[in-house]
């Protein structure tokens, strides 16, 4: 009877266990960028990442998230190229929302200020090979907003 009994404890705890890992869950905000500091893109490639979401704790694994990329096209005649992506991540892997890419353009001769949804930059310097510009502002969801950044350079 007793050996039945420790093992209806051992069982209840495990299960305990499982079924708190799936609660320990928590909102994580990842940005490749800091404010009011210089960052260098090639043409064709990433300007800045955000990736805003939920992840467990305990494995430590994404449940679902959302990143949003900014993209440097290159120049002609004073006029930048910039394509946004936006991307829903979650465990089985990372995937292009079709409906969320969009190419902007921006004229520097009307200002060096590019805006973008909830993004404003300030372009240093831009040519065919690269740009140079600082992130002013990045506003993410409300829900999101009280969830402590991390920077990492790469993810």
């Amino acid at each position: 009877m007793k050996r039945n009994f420790t093992s209806m404890i051992v069982i209840i705890s495990l299960s305990i266990y499982v079924m708190g890992c799936g609660l320990a869950n928590s909102k994580f905000v990842m940005r490749d960028f800091e404010y009011s500091k210089p960052k260098t893109a090639n043409v064709g490639s990433v300007m800045l990442t955000l990736l805003a979401g939920s992840k467990n704790d305990v494995y430590n694994n994404i449940n679902s998230a959302v990143r949003q990329e900014l993209l440097y096209g290159g120049i002609d005649h004073n006029v930048i190229q910039v394509d946004y992506r936006e991307y829903n991540v979650d465990r089985k892997g990372t995937m292009i929302r079709q409906a969320y890419s969009q190419s902007v353009k921006y004229d520097l001769t009307v200002s060096k200020t590019i805006k973008f949804r909830s993004i404003e930059i300030e372009v240093i310097d831009a040519n065919t090979n690269e740009i140079t510009f600082d992130v002013k502002k990045f506003n993410i969801a409300k829900e999101y907003e009280n969830v402590q950044q991390d920077y990492s350079p790469s993810f």
